[in-house]
């Protein structure tokens, strides 16, 4: 009895994980995404080799409707379904995060990290994820008004300014003490301008 019960859960065990390995379509992307930079939006759009049945996601924001765009309706595959998958995030949604660039060009990067799975309940090998960055230039304007300056004519002003009266002396003992007409090598004098 216990034989049978041994294998009855290695025969179960072994259809689930034969059940994984095949139930992981035969799918992947072809070639590199397709990036719309819009005014107020990213749109990205993904070519598969197959029709995509699973869901395309901002890393971190899987609960949010409108973060995530689902693609399952595996009834449609022989019917000629899309084998591309794609989202539209609008500016300041899904933690879409704003750069500033202040050297030339000046501009904002925005940026977010997409989640492309083939399978809508788990991630598999075929997953990838990519990090998308639009730059948005910042404008250059340049106004043009015409305008007049007038200047006033000078003005000459005529008036005696009476020359400085300078004097330079060698003092003894500092700056009151009498005027040094002859000194030694090493005797203390002082400057008076």
């Amino acid at each position: 009895m216990l034989f049978i019960f041994f294998v009855s859960i290695f025969a179960i065990l072994a259809f689930q994980i034969h059940f994984l390995a095949f139930a992981i379509p035969e799918n992947g992307i072809i070639g590199e995404p397709f990036v719309d930079c819009g005014g107020n939006f990213i749109e990205v759009r993904f070519d598969t080799r197959n029709p995509f049945v699973g869901v395309v996601f901002v890393e971190g924001q899987f609960k949010e409707p409108r973060c995530r765009s689902v693609f399952v309706d595996e009834s449609a595959i022989g019917r000629g379904a899309a084998r591309n998958a794609q989202i539209r995030l609008s500016f300041g949604t899904c933690g879409i995060k704003h750069t500033k660039r202040e050297d030339y060009p000046r501009g904002v990067f925005l940026s977010v990290r997409l989640v492309v799975a083939f399978h809508a309940q788990y991630l598999s090998k075929l997953d990838r994820v990519y990090d998308l960055r639009c730059f948005y230039m910042e404008m250059e304007h340049e106004l043009e008004k015409p305008f007049t300056v007038r200047m006033n004519p000078p003005t000459m002003h005529s008036k005696q300014i009476q020359m400085p009266n300078c004097r330079y002396e060698v003092l003894s003992e500092g700056p009151n003490g009498p005027p040094v007409y002859y000194a030694t090598v090493g005797q203390m004098v002082k400057q008076l301008k």
